[in-house]
């Protein structure tokens, strides 16, 4: 399971405890390779940003296979002190980086507990990490989730959702439906990038899908997670092509790095593909999860 969301949680403010400094990357060099230029620009973002940003970069190295240098600095920092929901993320990067199937056993396991504490204030994030990680609840874990679903406000159900769709749970995809009609954009944007993730190929689905991006506002947050829903179900071919020439023109828009970021999983394997160049501008846009958007679409780190 690939990923990134964005998630609406809100942005973070914290340097991690006993976190090592890298030495500052020097600004990718338009002399490189398309895909060198990348790795250099998510290098950049994870030696120069703080916060949230700066593990999405990590994300990105290590779903690259370069993740050695970050699950090192990682480890020393310690993720487990990290406030919340970062610690989360910064698991969730380690499973990514982790060098053996044990390890990255282990990563998961303490991402699991930290959803099965009921008291933890990063449940949500925790459970959203476990879905992305492509991990199949069963037993006593499946009905945690079941009833962590079953209580969390309808914001939060779609990740529910998801994860009970992993586990085979007939009712699951439909809920996810239903919650595109949801008058509230989160819910909206939670479920389109949960179907984006998921890629039903029914009827009744794709369908669904292009019904609820043709009644999402433009200027809403979730118009994006919905566009890229609608492109990986291929959900109505009669839309596609003027499906691609919006999400070019989103993937590029000021102001909206959030977009950039969920655009960047589909936009690379458009029919035609765009031109490297509407990737590479990127690489120098003031906003780093635009930046980072721009190397995932050049390392072509989308779907599934």
């Amino acid at each position: 399971m690939r990923p990134h969301c964005f998630s609406s949680f809100g942005r973070l403010s914290f340097w991690a405890p006993g976190l090592l400094t890298l030495s500052l990357v020097p600004p990718a060099s338009a002399d490189l390779a398309p895909r060198d230029q990348a790795f250099e620009t998510l290098r950049r973002v994870w030696a120069q940003e703080k916060e949230i940003t700066r593990l999405r970069a990590g994300e990105s190295l290590a779903m690259a296979g370069e993740g050695g240098p970050v699950r090192a600095e990682l480890l020393a920092a310690d993720p487990l002190s990290y406030p919340s929901p970062a610690r989360v993320i910064a698991l969730r990067v380690l499973a990514h980086a982790a060098g053996s199937a044990a390890e990255r056993a282990k990563w998961i396991a303490r991402i699991q507990e930290i959803f099965l504490d009921a008291k933890a204030p990063d449940r949500l994030h925790a459970l959203e990490s476990l879905a992305k990680l492509g991990v199949v609840p069963a037993g006593t874990d499946l009905e945690a989730v079941r009833a962590w679903t079953a209580a969390a406000p309808e914001a939060a159900r779609p990740f529910g959702h998801w994860m009970l769709h992993l586990a085979g749970d007939p009712a699951a995809q439909p809920a996810l439906l239903a919650a595109l009609g949801s008058a509230d954009p989160i819910t909206r944007l939670r479920a389109g990038f949960a179907l984006r993730m998921i890629v039903p190929s029914d009827a009744t689905a794709r369908a669904a899908v292009a019904a609820a991006l043709a009644k999402e506002p433009s200027d809403s947050p979730a118009r994006a997670y919905l566009l890229s829903a609608a492109l990986r179900l291929r959900a109505d071919p009669a839309q596609t092509g003027r499906w691609r020439e919006e999400a070019v023109a989103s993937f590029t828009l000021p102001g909206r790095a959030a977009a950039t970021l969920e655009l960047a999983t589909v936009i690379t394997h458009l029919e035609p593909a765009p031109s490297a160049q509407v990737f590479l501008a990127l690489l120098d846009h003031p906003e780093a999860d635009a930046r980072i958007g721009g190397a995932k679409a050049l390392l072509g780190q989308g779907g599934p």
